[in-house]
């Protein structure tokens, strides 16, 4: 029986999802190849990346150290140690382009891989808009070195604040959120415990803090259950955390960021805006050919999450809007779910199997905002408090053990919750 190769396009929560998936159906079928591609050696659990970007360390430990923890102990997973003794093979490689009709996938240092089923599970980037100043000041947040250096800047505004005139601490000791959307909305929390943590080691006032979410629209966590953006909201005031609703940051400079809310300008004097209010799809997609894109430069599926008639290119997560659905709502479980079923019918396209159809189901979400607390929706239950937080931990703790061997996940999970905890 002739070879045959099944490429994956990215090792996030759809692409692992979609390895380990077809690890599990093609054991008996040796002719099969499984490649997975990614320009990183780890997995990142984006989940949980706030948490880096907000660390506080209470043992007294240099910058290049604390980076290294975070890196190596809490959201990075080597790639190596999820698909060890799997029939998956790994390629640390970045993608340049795709080429649907010809089966071939263009590579930046292997150059023209060929393909007979190809999963594409790149994930998004940050989108300015093409706000003026942001990509220059303002601190996008979507991988750890993100987070890394939104961690160490946050760190040096209190020691400037520290130094400078009194009347020059407003740019340091104000720091802007650009987003109400899940991550500005678990972020500001987290922001607000590390500053309270950090300010009397510079001699700082707490209260002198400010700490804005900043949203364009008529409210934050837009499109969810309003009974959960109410708690959200009674859960900020209590913070101490403003939030500013239909507002739209118009520009940003180096110690300023402009706002216009309705007709109303407005200039805030601050150095730290963190970027969280739009994501697109990876930009190599613009690049593809063979396949049909959306306005919003997603890839068009159908519901078997094929994004052709031969069935042999599927696109999930970040990177699909299914048609007579549209953009699904982007979260870790979703992605995951997209890259079982891409998985298996990627397979079955090459054994003649029955394939499988995407459904939109009920998402278990939890928010959370600061300290042991969130705000979590199952079904139609929400609720909120330590209880929900503990649900997240849980969440995660059994997605470690999904992709990694038993004792080693137990290890990863309790090592990375007494680092990300030490500032609750």
């Amino acid at each position: 029986m002739s070879s045959s190769r099944i490429l994956i396009l990215g090792a996030g929560f759809g692409g692992v999802s979609a390895a380990l998936t077809l690890d599990r159906v093609a054991k008996r079928h040796p002719e099969i190849e499984v490649v997975l591609i990614d320009e990183h050696d780890f997995h990142q659990v984006n989940a949980d990346l706030y948490e880096v970007g907000t660390a506080f360390f209470r043992e007294h430990i240099d910058q290049a150290e604390r980076f290294r923890i975070l890196k190596q102990k809490t959201v990075c997973i080597p790639i190596a140690r999820i698909l060890h003794g799997k029939r998956v093979h790994f390629l640390k490689d970045t993608v340049t382009g795709t080429d649907a009709n010809t089966r071939v996938v263009e590579l930046k240092d292997h150059g023209r891989v060929a393909f007979d089923a190809l999963i594409i599970a790149l994930g998004s980037e940050a989108n300015d808009f093409g706000i003026p100043g942001i990509r220059e000041y303002g601190f996008t947040f979507k991988t750890i070195d993100d987070a890394l250096n939104l961690r160490a800047h946050i760190q040096n505004q209190l020691a400037w604040a520290k130094t400078c005139a009194v009347n020059e601490r407003d740019c340091h000791l104000r720091f802007l959120i650009g987003g109400g959307g899940f991550t500005g909305v678990e972020l500001a929390p987290e922001i607000h415990r590390l500053l309270r943590h950090l300010a009397p080691l510079y001699d700082i006032d707490p209260s002198q803090i400010e700490i804005r979410i900043i949203e364009a629209g008529p409210d934050i966590l837009l499109g969810i259950d309003p009974s959960v953006t109410r708690i959200a909201h009674s859960r900020l005031k209590k913070l101490g955390i403003h939030v500013a609703l239909n507002t739209k940051i118009t520009e940003e400079r180096l110690k300023e960021v402009r706002t216009l809310q309705g007709e109303e300008a407005n200039t805030l004097v601050s150095q730290t805006l963190i970027w969280t209010a739009g994501v697109r799809p990876a930009s190599v997609l613009s690049r593809s050919h063979g396949l049909t894109l959306d306005k919003g430069g997603r890839v068009v599926v159908d519901s078997s999450l094929s994004a052709r008639a031969d069935g042999r290119v599927f696109a999930i997560g970040d990177n699909a809007v299914v048609e007579g659905v549209g953009k699904i709502a982007a979260s870790a479980y979703g992605a995951i779910e997209q890259g079982k079923i891409a998985a298996h019918n990627a397979f079955a396209k090459l054994t003649d199997g029955k394939v499988r159809h995407f459904h939109v189901s009920p998402t278990i979400f939890v928010v959370p905002m600061g300290g042991k607390w969130a705000v979590a929706k199952v079904g139609k239950f929400v609720f909120a408090g330590y209880f929900a937080w503990f649900m997240k931990r849980m969440i995660e703790f059994h997605y470690f053990v999904s992709i990694l061997p038993f004792f080693e996940a137990c290890r990863r999970f309790f090592v990375e919750s007494r680092i990300v905890t030490q500032n609750d």
